[in-house]
């Protein structure tokens, strides 16, 4: 959250997807400058859980600043009208048929269309503190590849887990 919050210049408008836990709407509040924040979770139960048992600053409707969208988030990126500054996706690693598709060229052309000029995407994929091997190197390479046909330039941060903070290129 920090890290892609501190890389714009003044987020005011952040958009979450599929990462509704409590610490990450706190850790966004702190940031003076965001005025609100979209979350977008696909599993209502998830959603409910979360506003029964977070801390009440970050509950949805306790903040006026958080708002939370019940969607698919490729249909929610497709239909918006909405524009972020920042976009933080909690989704797990391209590893199965529910997570690929959101590491799709339709998916990160979609990204570009909701941030605004000078906008950030941010999310993590696996690494390794030690060295990369052939199948950590082939997923890497596969998502860097399809993000730059998309038009996003990615910047990795490595660790255990590879930080990947993207802007959109310029046309």
């Amino acid at each position: 959250v920090h890290f892609a919050l501190l890389s714009h210049e003044e987020p005011r408008s952040v958009l979450v997807i599929e990462a509704a836990t409590g610490g990450i709407f706190q850790k966004i509040l702190m940031h003076p400058s965001v005025a609100s924040v979209d979350s977008v979770e696909l599993d209502p139960a998830l959603t409910r859980a979360m506003t029964r048992f977070a801390r009440p600053h970050v509950v949805h409707g306790q903040d006026t600043r958080l708002h939370g969208v019940i969607a698919d988030a490729r249909r929610f990126v497709a239909t918006t009208t909405r524009r972020y500054d920042v976009v933080l996706l909690g989704i797990p690693a391209p590893s199965t048929l529910s997570s690929i598709r959101y590491f799709t060229l339709e998916f990160f052309d979609g990204l570009r269309r909701v941030v605004n000029p000078g906008g950030i995407i941010a999310f993590t994929l696996p690494g390794s503190e030690v060295a990369v091997g052939p199948d950590l190197r082939l997923l890497q390479n596969t998502v860097f590849t399809t993000m730059r046909d998309a038009g996003w330039i990615p910047h990795i941060i490595p660790g255990e887990r590879t930080l990947v903070l993207a802007a959109a290129g310029t046309d």
